[in-house]
């Protein structure tokens, strides 16, 4: 099959057309480029042996293509091809030189292509049928050590198995990538046994991945982004096939409602700017924030697939990236509440349905320092603030007032580690996990530091999460190329 490169779109003259000889074509194939293939006569730039281009983008003289329509056929059949042409598929071109491309390496190619694509096919199906031979193996190696199991732990003094409990196991190490700096920020599915992560695909590529804790091999991707994502958050309440949904959002400026289910974007929408974080309301699951980089929140409803709907903004709030937003259950009837944090407030915006919309700040917040987290304890309404200022890190956790201002600060921890990348920490139960200097992540409680786990000192942790997954309470610590997973003792 010839393909041919148009030069100069405004020829007018006969055209002149050069072969493009390559190493191994021999004269006579570099001479039928100047040649109609269907009478073999040289074409012209004009008159009626112009040069003319089919659908199929083969080309010919007209007379030669004219005469294929001739009597009571009103279709055409392309003598390279075979395909069909009616006249009004006859085109014609003005080209000031036409080269003749070589295709058989293409051909090559595109049957490599195939094989490999018939071999890769074949290997699914192959390791399709090695993990249910790997499950149903191991169901019979559980049957036999689990006795053995039970017999040795009886052996074992009571002092030792308690304290065995008592402490957090690595159950699972995913590495995603060999180089550093590839994942950022992940999010829970508890009801799939799945957590999802942002991860770097390529030069201007970004996706998510979804991986089972307890399962490295068993890795998705969506590619949905072509920067970084900054946040990324789920709900089950909006649901595709069954499945549970994602919200995303990133530095090309765009927020995406993503389906689990089908690895696809459901809706994207376009933002004025940056986007930092990004949350489902609680109360109306049709509704969606987006942070900016420029402090302002644009609302979303998933009934409006084209534009923001409302706009959260305020002269009392200093321009800059809204990195965390917490939509919590409201404290009276037929209102909203939004917690908000940027790189200098901690805020909560409060409205009703005749009500203004206006930030109030967060009493929590200690002076002079800096929130790059917030955290929120569905089960005992509780909220986490992560500030740095002069070289040391403050953690602190308070109740939720009725009104902005209100809270009571429950517990406090400081670090003397000034925290320099955005942590995301995490709080549930009463039981927070943050990250302290090299690395090193805390597990604290009643204004107690109960456990230590000590990471990869050589990277960054970004991203902590409590999680239960399948009657187990999980701590998923997210680094810049991995993920690992820890089971939490029997006491927490």
């Amino acid at each position: 099959m010839a393909n041919y490169e148009v030069i100069d779109d405004d020829f007018q003259e006969e055209a002149t057309v050069v072969p493009l000889v390559r190493p191994g074509m021999g004269k006579s194939r570099a001479k039928l480029a100047r040649r109609c293939p269907a009478c073999n006569q040289f074409w012209t730039n004009s008159g009626s042996h112009r040069i003319v281009s089919l659908k199929c983008s083969h080309t010919f003289g007209e007379r030669c293509v004219k005469e294929g329509l001739k009597g009571k056929a009103a279709r055409g059949q392309c003598c390279i091809c075979g395909d069909s042409y009616r006249k009004a598929d006859i085109r014609p071109i003005w080209p000031s030189k036409v080269f003749q491309e070589d295709s058989a390496i293409v051909n090559t190619l595109t049957d490599k292509l195939r094989t490999l694509t018939e071999q890769n096919i074949s290997k699914e199906k192959d390791l399709i049928q090695a993990r249910h031979d790997y499950e149903a193996l191991k169901e019979k190696l559980k049957q036999i050590t689990d006795p053995l199991v039970e017999k040795n732990t009886a052996l074992v003094g009571h002092e030792a198995s308690q304290e065995r409990l008592r402490q957090y196991r690595c159950c699972a190490n995913h590495v995603f990538a060999e180089e550093r700096n590839v994942v950022r920020v992940m999010t829970a599915m508890p009801a799939h046994d799945m957590v999802v992560v942002s991860k770097k695909l390529g030069l201007e590529d970004f996706g998510l991945v979804k991986c089972r804790p307890y399962d490295a091999g068993v890795q998705e991707t969506i590619r949905c982004h072509t920067k970084l994502i900054r946040d990324v958050r789920t709900s089950e309440r909006i649901a595709d096939n069954g499945a549970g949904t994602v919200l995303s959002t990133g530095l090309d400026k765009t927020l995406q409602l993503i389906s689990t289910a089908n690895n696809c974007v459901l809706i994207r929408y376009p933002l004025p700017s940056q986007g930092w974080s990004c949350e489902f309301d609680q109360a109306d699951p049709s509704i969606l924030y987006c942070g900016l980089a420029d402090s302002t929140i644009q609302v979303y409803d998933i009934r409006n697939t084209r534009h923001s709907v409302d706009e959260l903004k305020s002269p009392l709030v200093k321009s800059m990236p809204m990195h965390s937003l917490i939509s919590c259950p409201a404290k009276s009837p037929m209102t909203k509440s939004l917690y908000c944090a940027n790189m200098q407030h901690t805020y909560r915006w409060d409205w009703g349905m005749d009500e203004p919309k206006v930030p109030t700040a967060l009493s929590v917040q200690q002076e002079g320092y800096q929130p790059f987290s917030l955290a929120y304890d569905t089960e005992q309404d509780l909220l986490m603030v992560s500030g740095r200022h002069k070289g040391k890190t403050l953690y602190s956790i308070a109740t939720r007032g009725d009104v902005p201002g209100a809270e009571v600060i429950r517990g406090e921890y400081e670090s003397a580690h000034f925290q320099q990348t955005m942590v995301r920490a995490d709080i549930q139960g009463g039981t927070a996990c943050i990250v302290d200097k090299n690395s090193m992540v805390r597990v604290w409680r009643d204004n107690e530091v109960q456990h230590t786990l000590e990471l990869d000192r050589k990277l960054d942790v970004l991203d902590l999460k409590f999680s239960r997954m399948q009657d187990r309470r999980l701590l998923l610590a997210l680094m810049d190329n991995r993920l690992q997973v820890f089971e939490a003792p029997d006491d927490q």
